[in-house]
């Protein structure tokens, strides 16, 4: 996945730094990040927050002489050292796809950055982009430090870890399975507004940042009494507040062995003299519940200027801020002319404009027009004809506005594409029987007719509801008694209900479609659910989903009735193609239905969280959200299970009999 730009770089790792007088070591240990990695791949940066003049010219000397690239912040030295800002600053210049926070006194061993590149690799992290890595820390003592200094190289990394596993104090302070060191996303990072940059001096800014992109991810699940600070990443023994998470993401890769190795330094009193402010701000941030409040997205440098006609969903969404950056809106100007289009544009450096279809209003028409004219770069978005569905085309790359190329989708699909739109298809396929059953013997049940559903119309449609009630009133006296025709309620049309036309309620409309024995589809939704389920679908006009194949489109009345009297069968061959290329090809999917947003002021963020996003990147970006959430029988919560609670829930699971069930509900109320 490349949004941002192409890089030859497979990883930049940033290193935050300030040189002062009692930490002059650091221009020593610039060095370590680099020390073992001899490849080209990887970026080294070192961000400079606030050193004073001469240190900082002392810094960008040994950055150049060690071939590490050197940024500043542009903080004063007066000011507190703040490694949100830092960070947050070298994520915004990153080269690379995977970005890596580390310490300046932290060694890692040969080999140390091709282990983390295959861990990144097998978690398919450039496209799957809300995974994190976490690697743990082993804190050597001055003692310890001088014998691994004495020690071989390439024995140094068992040397330290058999220290940690013996518990030697002498070598070893602590270890630390829960740390600053992450190896992240950079889309995914600056897209959730990086680190909280309120945190200043020493501590827990990457606590609460990585709290955030936990309950993303949901790598495991979520441990009781979140906010709970009780215990540390080495002695914590229930599977209670956020740290007993939070160190399951060390145990990964200590579990393969994977350690960096923190050189020993004199503490700066000054530098954590906010440490308690800055704990009181993670735990006041950690009482937030699962709709987090989290910065606003990051932006890059030269970012990219939009135009939108108004404040939507699309605009607003920290997951495409990446994409369209600063979005300006046109609603109140007047383009009468091509000239006031250019003008306007130029005016605000705007470098591509986004249109959300349909296009209702003069401005946005005009702009499009004016946009295909010039080749200008413009991309059209909105709801999908599939559940959860919105799109992204670029430059009329599939024109949907239209009618939609059968060289995009209609071709012969592999066994594995086969399969892959199957699944689909049949996805929840027992929960839906349920519903269809209920509402069958609810509504449908010995009527002994043909019923015909008349879909609800969406922004789309041009029939007014004077002519779609004409059109269900030529239909019940054109078919027949053995015909039965439903339409949503919600259309509250000027109709008698008799016994050939019925209203129904708009909930009830998707599983109607399923029922029916025939679709009259004024809406891309019904149009293709109809032919999933193997539904005959007419069209009154041609869209961009009409096909002989697939629908019959009619132009007059007349013609209507004698299509449906005639019967239609949709290709099944031509099906699998049509929603595989939608599914898998262009439509970008939501974790929930899309509702209606109110943009404000108090809303700098559209709430929709995305599983998937295509049309905007080389290829797609996928976020896990919990899909593949390691269960408690892993190895990785072996050291929970002398909590009672996480016995509980593990049985709890595997419980068959609601008898048990309920049993076990209860021990695990009284527990929690």
């Amino acid at each position: 996945m490349t949004c941002l730009k192409i890089s030859k770089f497979q990883l930049s790792v940033i290193v935050p730094v300030r040189l002062i007088d009692d930490r002059m070591d650091i221009l020593e240990r610039l060095s370590f990040c680099k020390m073992s990695y001899q490849g080209t791949h990887i970026e080294f940066i070192v961000i400079d927050d606030g050193s004073d003049d001469d240190k900082a010219e002392l810094l960008r000397s040994m950055c150049l002489d060690l071939e590490l690239n050197y940024y500043s912040t542009g903080a004063e030295s007066s000011s507190a050292f703040n490694l949100a800002r830092a960070r947050n600053f070298g994520a915004r210049v990153a080269k690379a796809e995977l970005i890596m926070f580390m310490d300046v006194d932290l060694i890692p061993y040969p080999g140390f950055y091709d282990d983390l590149l295959i861990e990144a690799e097998l978690l398919d992290m450039r496209n799957t982009v809300d995974h994190l890595l976490m690697c743990p820390v082993i804190y050597l003592t001055d003692e310890g430090y001088r014998l691994y200094n004495k020690t071989e190289q390439r024995m140094r990394k068992s040397f330290c870890i058999n220290q940690m596993i013996e518990s030697n104090k002498d070598y070893v302070s602590k270890y630390s399975h829960g740390t600053s060191v992450v190896l992240v996303n950079r889309y995914f990072y600056l897209s959730c507004g990086g680190q909280n940059e309120t945190f200043e001096g020493w501590g827990y800014e990457d606590y609460e940042f990585t709290t955030r992109l936990i309950r993303k991810n949901m790598r495991y699940p979520l441990p009781r009494k979140w906010n709970s600070m009780k215990g540390n990443f080495m002695n914590i023994r229930k599977y209670r507040g956020w740290k007993s998470i939070y160190r399951l993401y060390g145990d990964w890769l200590g579990s393969k062995g994977i350690y960096l190795i923190h050189a020993p330094h004199d503490i700066d009193g000054e530098y954590h003299q906010n440490k308690k402010r800055n704990e009181k701000i993670l735990k006041a941030q950690l009482e937030r519940d699962v709709n987090i409040l989290e910065p606003r997205p990051l932006s890059i440098k030269d970012e990219i200027v939009t135009a939108v006609h108004q404040r939507n969903r699309y605009s607003d969404s920290r997951y495409l801020h990446s994409f369209f950056g600063q979005c300006i809106d046109y609603q109140y100007e007047k383009f009468d002319s091509d000239s006031a289009i250019v003008n306007w544009l130029e005016k605000h450096n705007i470098k591509q404009c986004l249109f959300e279809l349909p296009l209702l209003d003069e401005n946005s028409k005009a702009l499009y027009q004016w946009c295909l004219n010039k080749h200008f770069n413009y991309i059209c978005c909105g709801k999908g004809a599939l559940p959860n569905s919105v799109f992204f085309e670029r430059n009329n790359s599939v024109n949907l506005q239209k009618s939609l190329p059968e060289e995009s989708w209609n071709h012969p699909l592999s066994v594995d594409e086969i399969l892959q739109v199957s699944k689909y298809v049949e996805h929840k396929e027992g929960k839906r029987k349920q519903k269809l059953a209920k509402l069958s013997s609810k509504l449908f049940e010995n009527i002994n007719k043909k019923v015909l559903l008349v879909s609800l119309c969406d922004e789309y449609c041009p029939l007014t509801k004077e002519q779609i009630a004409d059109v269900i009133l030529l239909l019940s006296q054109g078919l027949g008694s053995d015909w039965l025709i439903v339409y949503p309620r919600a259309k509250q049309l000027n109709i008698e209900i008799t016994g050939r036309v019925w209203a129904i309620n708009d909930a009830d409309l998707f599983e109607a479609e399923e029922l029916a024995d025939s679709i009259i589809a004024l809406n891309a939704n019904s149009a293709i659910h109809g032919i999933i389920c193997n539904k005959p679908v007419y069209l009154l006009g041609k869209t961009w989903f009409s096909h002989p194949l697939l629908n019959v489109t009619v132009n007059s009345n007349q013609q209507l009735v004698e299509a449906i009297k005639k019967g239609f069968r949709p290709s099944t061959t031509q099906m699998m193609r049509l929603v595989y290329f939608l599914r898998f090809k262009f439509y970008s999917f939501t974790q929930y239905p899309l509702n209606d947003v109110e943009m404000s002021g108090d809303n700098p963020s559209s709430p929709d969280k995305f599983i998937e996003i295509r049309g905007l990147s080389d290829t797609a970006i996928h976020f896990n959200r919990g899909r593949d959430v390691i269960p408690f029988s892993s190895p990785q919560f072996d050291r929970y299970w002398s909590d009672n609670y996480q016995k509980l829930n593990y049985l709890k699971k595997i419980a068959s009999h609601k008898n048990i069930k309920a049993f076990v509900s209860k021990l695990f109320k009284k527990i929690a």
